[in-house]
């Protein structure tokens, strides 16, 4: 479905508890319930997943959703991952937010000078659906013994414990995220072009030395930035390499 009327916003379905948003959304999507840029969004998920199929935890309290996305560029190749996060930080910061990206897919927040990962974008796509699954810890951060061995950087949530500031509620979050992010894609003279310098204002760790861990062989060297493959460029002692997947750690 196009969306060409100013008013015509996208849906969201809202669930109390399921397994996975992700799931949940490919179902609707089979049923004819879910259109482009449509989501779902659940106040918590008994079965959530992160990269690499590894378990995410979501207790209520966060946000949790799914958003369907066009098979279009820069969404239908290996840049969608770093595109959809830098949409979700751009509307996290209109909110007042410092948050950044670290390469590939991961929503940080800056406070009190250190960083803590505060979210992450899974992209899934099967039978020409594509979804972006998003979560965001807004007041419950995952506890220490469910965090996975070897994270980059600590979990945090967007509102400090001892803050009586006032943070949007999930629900009011995700309207907020959803209308945003369409609202750029729809304005912007042509995403598929613009959406890396978007990504670059907010990329971590450009110019520092990192090492890029895949499971296999890794590489450390200079971070460069990324091309326009969403690709991050690592300039090695032996040459320039380009890495489309993997976990990036600050040397």
């Amino acid at each position: 479905m196009n969306r060409n009327n100013e008013n015509d916003l996208p849906k969201i379905h809202y669930f109390h508890e399921v397994t996975s948003c992700l799931d949940v959304a490919f179902r609707l999507v089979k049923d004819g319930r879910l259109d482009e840029w449509d989501s779902v969004q659940a106040g918590s998920q008994t079965a959530g997943r992160g990269q690499m199929r590894r378990k995410w935890v979501s207790p209520a309290g966060n946000l949790y959703a799914a958003i369907r996305l066009p098979m279009t560029p820069p969404f239908n190749n290996t840049a969608a991952a770093i595109a959809v996060s830098s949409l979700c930080a751009n509307a996290l910061r209109s909110f007042g937010l410092p948050v950044f990206l670290k390469w590939p897919n991961d929503i940080v927040l800056s406070r009190d000078g250190q960083l803590g990962k505060a979210g992450g974008i899974l992209m899934e796509e099967k039978e020409g659906i594509l979804l972006a699954g998003i979560g965001v810890n807004i007041l419950v951060q995952p506890r220490l013994e469910d965090m996975r061995s070897g994270a980059t950087m600590p979990p945090i949530t967007l509102k400090p414990a001892d803050s009586r500031d006032d943070m949007p509620e999930p629900a009011e979050l995700c309207r907020a995220l959803v209308k945003h992010i369409h609202s750029v894609y729809k304005n912007a003279p042509d995403f598929a072009e613009i959406w890396k310098n978007l990504a670059d204002h907010l990329l971590l760790w450009r110019g520092e030395q990192v090492e890029i861990s895949d499971g296999g062989q890794g590489v450390r060297g200079e971070f460069l930035g990324m091309a326009d493959s969403g690709a991050a460029i690592v300039s090695t002692p032996s040459g320039t390499v380009e890495k489309y997947n993997g976990e990036m750690f600050r040397l």
